[in-house]
């Protein structure tokens, strides 16, 4: 694979060496482009790169009446195994030229096993399903309930609106596999807005009918989404659009420790606020949740995160510390969520601490929103 610096040049300098190489390339980056040459195995690939650089080093381009060499980066991948497939070689040569960017005194790069840099190519591949997945529109959203304690047998119903992405071949993605590439890529703003949009328009097809308890259904929004002032108009013309009524939304903070403008998320939770929506702080006690954060985020409710919750009825501890939290959410008027209820014994456990919702396997497991029968 060869680097060529200056973009302007480019095409006329890949010009010059496919012609001298006697090679069509492939064009992988904007000044990056690969060839495939023959290789025998235990050919020396130093004394290989040298010949090449030399070759190609020695065609000189006429810019300005000056006789001028090009400037090349030569980066060479011995890929021993047979049977690779075009897609997997240019992976390794994008990933080749990455590294080579860290180290660009050097004007030859050798990798003798290819097979290496695949540690280094998922990342690269995760990128890709992302982007394609968002670009093809395959968010797929479930819902998973949220149980009120203290009025267990009623017909009320409240619900989390949960984000997943099938993948070309129906895979489905679950959000540990995909959330922080989208967080790292800067797409959550927009993957929260897709969920606010398809969550209204699923309620407004699935509204209850009169005699039906008061509902709410919680949406999630990130910390990236909380600092763009454009989000209150957004999402007050998704509710005029659909009909939503406000007060039957609650939006779940999530991955607060990444708010960067405490002020001006602040500033756009009380003007939605001011629209009638509740907010939630998600995962507290974690090291994304913390006090600072439930002293000054005006929210309504705080969902206690799930590892102090899992076996909580096998764990002293763990029940004190639940206490402790249920205790300075109830000095703050805060309403209280527990997170990963698995199984009856841990429900015993949170409606004995007096916890007013339960949200986790023991009941209900997430299903496809598609198929969610309305409430």
């Amino acid at each position: 694979m060869l680097a060529i610096d200056g973009r302007a040049r480019t095409q006329a300098q890949i010009r010059l060496i496919c012609d001298l190489l006697e090679q069509h390339s492939c064009h992988i980056a904007d000044d990056s482009l690969a060839f495939v040459l023959p290789y025998r195995t235990g050919q020396d690939l130093q004394i290989l790169g040298n010949a090449l650089l030399a070759r190609i080093t020695s065609v000189r381009q006429i810019r300005s009446s000056e006789s001028l060499p090009i400037p090349v980066h030569l980066i060479l991948l011995a890929a021993h195994s047979p049977g690779h497939s075009p897609d997997s070689l240019i992976d390794r040569a994008l990933v080749a030229s990455q590294r080579a960017g860290q180290a660009a005194h050097s004007r030859l790069t050798l990798i003798n096993d290819a097979e290496q840099l695949d540690e280094k190519i998922e990342p690269l591949r995760r990128e890709d399903r992302v982007c394609g997945a968002l670009e093809a529109d395959r968010l797929v959203l479930h819902s998973q309930r949220i149980l009120p304690l203290d009025s267990i047998g009623s017909d009320s119903y409240h619900h989390e609106i949960l984000v997943r992405l099938t993948d070309h071949d129906g895979a489905l993605w679950m959000p540990d596999s995909f959330l922080p590439e989208a967080e790292r890529l800067g797409l959550m703003p927009e993957i929260d807005r897709r969920v606010v949009d398809r969550a209204y328009a699923w309620l407004a097809h699935h509204r209850p009918g009169g005699d039906t308890p008061y509902r709410w259904t919680a949406i999630n929004l990130s910390a990236h989404s909380l600092t763009e002032t454009d989000l209150p108009a957004f999402i007050d013309a998704r509710q005029r659009e659909h009909r939503i009524n406000p007060a039957e939304i609650c939006f779940e903070l999530t991955e607060t420790s990444r708010i960067r403008d405490l002020p001006r998320a602040i500033a756009v939770m009380q003007q939605l606020r001011e629209y009638g929506y509740r907010f939630a702080l998600d995962d507290y006690g974690s090291g994304s949740a913390t006090l600072s954060y439930l002293r000054d985020l005006p929210v309504d409710l705080v969902k206690i995160d799930g590892s102090f919750i899992i076996g909580l009825d096998q764990s002293p501890l763990n029940r004190d510390l639940v206490r402790e939290l249920c205790r300075t959410c109830r000095r703050l008027g805060k309403q209280i969520v527990a997170e990963k209820v698995e199984n009856m014994q841990v429900l015993d456990c949170v409606t004995g601490l007096g916890i007013d919702y339960a949200q986790g396997y023991a009941i209900e497991k997430p299903v496809p929103l598609n198929q969610l029968e309305p409430h």
